[in-house]
C-alpha cells in the first residue's frame, strides 16, 4: 500500500501526467546499465520515438533524488521511491504510457514451510 494512499502524484498543482514524447532532449539520471529498470525505461523512451541523455548513472535513489532536487536533471522512480523524494522536496508526474515491471515469484523445490506455503497461496490469489 502506499504511505499516504495515494500515488505520489496525487493532489498537486501541477498536471498529474507527463507523456514520454515530451521528455525529448530532457537530461535524465539513471540506474546501471543493465538493470531491469534501466532496460524498461530505455525501451519505452525508443518505442516513443524519445532520444534523451543519462548525465548521471547511479544506482543510489538518494543520490539520484537529491540531484533532482538539485535540478541536474529528471529521473524515472518506481512509486514507493517516488513517496520519498516528494517528502524530501522533489516534483512527482505520472508517466504516460504507464511503465510496468513484471516480476516473478521464486521458490525452492519441495516441502515448504507454512510460513512461505501461506505467502505463496496468498500472492496466487491476488492474481
Amino acid at each position: 500500500m502506499r504511505p499516504s494512499g495515494r500515488a505520489p502524484w496525487e493532489g498537486a498543482d501541477l498536471p498529474a501526467a507527463v507523456h514520454l514524447a515530451d521528455l525529448a532532449g530532457v537530461d535524465l539520471l539513471g540506474v546501471p546499465r543493465g538493470s531491469a529498470s534501466r532496460l524498461l525505461v530505455e525501451s519505452a523512451l525508443r518505442a516513443a520515438g524519445v532520444r534523451t541523455r543519462i548525465v548521471v548513472e547511479s544506482g543510489q535513489r538518494d543520490l539520484i533524488t537529491e540531484l533532482v532536487i538539485a535540478g541536474v536533471g529528471a529521473a524515472f522512480m518506481p512509486d514507493v521511491a517516488a513517496h520519498e523524494a516528494v517528502a524530501r522536496g522533489a516534483v512527482v508526474r505520472r508517466v504516460v504510457p504507464a511503465l510496468r515491471l513484471p516480476y516473478g515469484l521464486v521458490h525452492r523445490s519441495g516441502e515448504l514451510s507454512a510460513t512461505a506455503r501461506a505467502f505463496i497461496d496468498h500472492v496466487l490469489r491476488q492474481g
